[in-house]
């Protein structure tokens, strides 16, 4: 590539550097003092007070001259947990004719802080300066261009390593291979890998990500099986790539294949199975496998991984083992980590510890916020939902298309429910500018619905601004069926099929339909489409003893317990006629958990692959008043808290 003028983009101005003519010379110690490098690289990492005190001890005996010094100073200051990022700028600020390693430092502190252009400002005074830039250089650079998705200047900057002979660098090589990719250029990409130096892994592995990246899957399979020596990074480059692109079940077929596997290998899979509905039971299966590798170190986005691996699947024992292993370890509860606590909790029924991790987390973003009211709402505690949202509005947090679809949750289970679900609506477009989305729509639809207010929510509907999608329809098909506007619901039923044919949720309801309006012949129909395998059998889990168990209704079961639980339901059948003549997914998994789980005030916790029907939600609560156990049942969207024969929806969802 040929080099180019490298032009400063707009918005990004110059640092100010210290006027060499008006500072005193710095002494630039050959033999940097190794006692005060070590202390800034252990303890002042992990201390904002020991940072302060070996500052002060710089300043005090006149060390800040040292670039050495200075730059590892610097660097500390720019650990994004102490928050104290600006304190760089000032240490940078006194430091006369900074050499390289201070640039680098702070350019690198700039994207710890996701300060990407505050960094190519930094180059753009390095070459002001004719700073003798090196290969530590670049690949945050170019990492800094690839996070903002500036073309222009990420070909520029590459140009400029080109003209310094810094191309056959691996590390540059790589960020540069990362670059293109995520600008869609594998062409180049792929030029800067065969361009100067030898083909090394760290490069091969990058390509291979990025042709994943580039949605490449054939080239990145191909590359992967030609590259001859390859190592963790190089199957984890092709496993979580599989994973990004939907290919969760080769993702899968490579991981068993791996010959060794990290904490990476393990993130990925359980990320990848977390995300689709039908693969919770892996999710979780691959979650305790990987915590019995004790050698590994977990970060932030493994654990929350893990953890939100045990909320879909209601592991509340486990759930709290993570959260434990990370107070252990001294690990900071940050967004992304308290978020999946809050769900986890909540999810599992701990509403009160849920509300312990929002209120410990010390700096919330809007997301923390959001999680807490969506918990609330998955309790129907409207009330207290609003209380969080106008401490949110004093705290001067903006709510966004989130916040509003939990609040709008919370009140389907609320007295004034409808009431409150309209002027939410509205308050969002005029008070925050927010236009409601399809998800807005679906809750004030239910809210309506649930009310009996039929005609005012197909009304609602029809006068969208945007297309109306499956879930709205399938918000006013359920009301139907509720209500027993047999008419309309056939007629939505029907157009529900015909949108989704292979979600079981729309047959089911529309077979509802037919029966209350006595069609015996399309009840019939309908149940013989739905034993089609594209449809999907009802199924329900349960976490027990450190495993998954999986149960479909109709289905010869294998179980190693099945005679128990059967015995259990023959007595059942004994203790609550009539209610439990219905047989159901959910009654054989609370089975197991009656004959596995024997104290009493253990919760039975039961995750379906579908909404609990009618039949199975009378059973389970006949089941929660004979045998005095609290039960919770839930899937994607409802939630079911069952106890003394009483269930938390109040007989809606």
């Amino acid at each position: 590539m040929a080099a180019m003028t490298f032009m400063e983009p707009p918005p990004l101005p110059l640092v100010t550097i210290p006027n060499p003519s008006l500072e005193p010379s710095p002494v630039v110690s050959k033999r940097p003092n190794k006692a005060i490098l070590k202390l800034l690289n252990t303890k002042c990492t992990i201390s904002l007070q020991n940072l302060k005190q070996a500052h002060a001890f710089i300043l005090k005996n006149n060390q800040i001259k040292d670039h050495y010094v200075a730059g590892t100073l610097l660097k500390c200051y720019a650990i994004p947990d102490f928050k104290t990022f600006t304190s760089s700028f000032k240490v940078f600020n006194q430091i006369a004719n900074p050499n390289v390693f201070v640039f680098n430092a702070l350019i690198k502190g700039c994207l710890h802080n996701n300060r990407q252009n505050k960094a190519l400002s930094l180059y753009q005074s390095m070459v002001s300066v004719d700073a003798n830039m090196n290969k530590f250089t670049y690949p945050d650079l170019l990492k800094a261009c690839s996070d903002l998705q500036d073309v222009k200047t990420g070909m520029q900057i590459h140009a400029h390593v080109v003209k310094h002979g810094l191309g056959g660098d691996r590390h540059i090589k790589s960020s540069g291979i990362h670059m293109y990719a995520s600008f869609g250029k594998p062409i180049d990409a792929r030029n800067v890998l065969y361009c100067g130096g030898k083909l090394d892994i760290v490069c091969l592995n990058a390509m291979i990500d990025g042709y994943m990246k580039c949605g490449d899957v054939e080239a990145a399979k191909d590359l992967f099986n030609h590259t001859e020596e390859k190592n963790v990074e190089t199957w984890n480059a092709i496993i979580s790539g599989l994973v990004k692109c939907g290919m969760i079940e080769d993702a899968r077929k490579m991981f068993d294949e791996m010959p060794e596997r990290d904490i990476v290998s393990y993130g990925a899979m359980i990320d990848g199975y977390n995300k689709g509905d039908e693969w919770k039971k892996e999710a979780m299966e691959i979650n305790l496998m990987m915590h019995k590798q004790e050698q590994f170190k977990m970060n932030e986005y493994v654990l929350s991984c893990s953890i939100i691996a045990c909320a879909n699947i209601g592991a509340l024992d486990f759930g709290k083992q993570i959260h434990t292993y990370i107070n252990t370890n001294s690990i900071p509860i940050n967004a992304l980590i308290g978020n999946s606590l809050i769900d986890m909790y909540a999810q599992c029924g701990q509403i009160a510890l849920a509300l312990s991790v929002f209120e410990n987390i010390e700096s919330k973003v809007l997301s923390n916020w959001n999680a807490m009211i969506s918990a609330f709402a998955l309790h129907g505690q409207a009330e207290d939902s609003v209380r969080l949202f106008r401490k949110m509005q004093r705290r001067k947090v903006n709510p966004n298309h989130v916040t509003f679809v939990n609040m709008l949750n919370s009140f389907l289970n609320e007295g004034k429910s409808i009431e409150k679900g309209v002027k939410y609506l509205k308050y969002m477009k005029s008070i925050y500018g927010i236009d409601p989305i399809v998800d807005h729509y679906v809750c004030v639809v239910n809210i309506l619905g649930k009310a009996g207010m039929i005609t005012e929510a197909e009304e609602l509907i029809n006068s969208m601004t945007i297309k109306p999608n499956a879930k709205v329809w399938g918000a006013l098909l359920n009301s139907c069926l509720m209500h027993e506007n047999l008419g309309l619901g056939e007629k939505i039923g029907k157009m529900l099929v015909e949108m989704e044919p292979e979600n079981g949720r729309w047959y089911e309801l529309l077979t509802k339909i037919y029966a209350k309006g006595g069609k015996s012949e399309e009840v019939e129909k309908l149940r013989e489409v739905m034993k089609e395998p594209i449809i999907g059998r009802r199924s329900s889990m349960i976490y027990v003893n450190g495993e998954v168990h999986v149960f479909e209704a109709g289905e010869e079961n294998s179980h190693p317990k099945m005679k128990e639980i059967e015995a259990k339901m023959g007595e059942m059948v004994e203790k609550m006629k009539p209610e439990s003549v219905f047989d159901c997914s959910e009654k054989l998994a609370i089975a197991l958990g009656l004959v596995v789980m024997t104290n009493g005030d253990e919760r039975i916790h039961v995750v379906n692959n579908r909404r609990i029907c009618d039949d199975s939600h009378l059973v389970v609560k006949a089941i929660s008043r004979v045998y005095e156990r609290k039960i919770i049942v839930r899937d994607g969207v409802s939630y079911h808290k069952f106890v003394n024969g009483i269930c938390s929806c109040n007989d809606f969802w």
